[in-house]
């Protein structure tokens, strides 16, 4: 992963949101899930409750998303509508406890990654594997960690997308004005802490959740 530098300063990083869309262009490399019923359901969910999104998707085959600010239950309700709507298929990291019979097709189906906790120090190897091996995945990951106020991002989200050599791409839920956002980072200078600390202040700066903080 190798984004643009940055000389690090405490300004937010200033470039316009995306605009809204009518209709978002979906990639051909984006992995995919659901059929023409679940996409039209997605839709008619989101309609009902008012959400919108704004921004494009980038077409890349591996990509690491961090999902912010998380600051309700509804968080998840409102995310499903998307991806329903979308018909992406996004994956995210589970214990490999829960990968049992009968159980470990379904959650594989919808996108967990198995990983050994007991192992910490070798995950970055494990999500690399794992990536080498599924020729299109889309991790999802919430750098807060829980829906309570944090003074830092963690930086898994991070250290994968240098791990496995993939962009990232922010999705924030912005509840003011109900609209899903789909935008590029912030330009990054490649030190973990510095480049989630960055990234942090742009979600603080833009967005508010269902519960804003400031």
């Amino acid at each position: 992963m190798t984004q643009p530098g940055s000389d690090n300063n405490s300004k937010p990083y200033q470039k316009p949101l995306p605009r809204p869309v009518e209709e978002l262009t979906l990639p051909l490399a984006m992995p995919r899930m659901g059929n023409r019923f679940s996409r039209w359901l997605g839709r008619k969910l989101m309609a009902l409750s008012g959400w919108q999104v704004a921004g494009e998707i980038p077409n890349q085959r591996h990509l690491v998303i961090a999902a912010a600010p998380h600051t309700s239950n509804w968080d998840f309700i409102h995310a499903m509508c998307l991806v329903l709507a979308v018909g992406v298929k996004f994956s995210y990291l589970m214990k490999q406890e829960a990968f049992f019979w009968p159980f470990k097709g379904l959650f594989i189906a919808l996108g967990g990654i198995p990983v050994d906790r007991t192992r910490g120090d070798e995950i970055m190897s494990q999500m690399q594997e794992w990536f080498n091996h599924n020729p299109s995945c889309w991790v999802a990951m919430t750098p807060e960690g829980t829906r309570g106020e944090v003074s830092r991002f963690k930086t898994g989200f991070l250290r994968i997308a240098q791990a496995v050599d993939a962009p990232i791409m922010l999705v924030a839920f912005s509840y003011p004005n109900k609209t899903f956002y789909f935008a590029e980072p912030p330009p990054l200078s490649g030190d973990i802490d510095t480049d989630a600390d960055v990234i942090k202040a742009f979600f603080d700066e833009h967005f508010g959740g269902s519960k804003p903080r400031r």
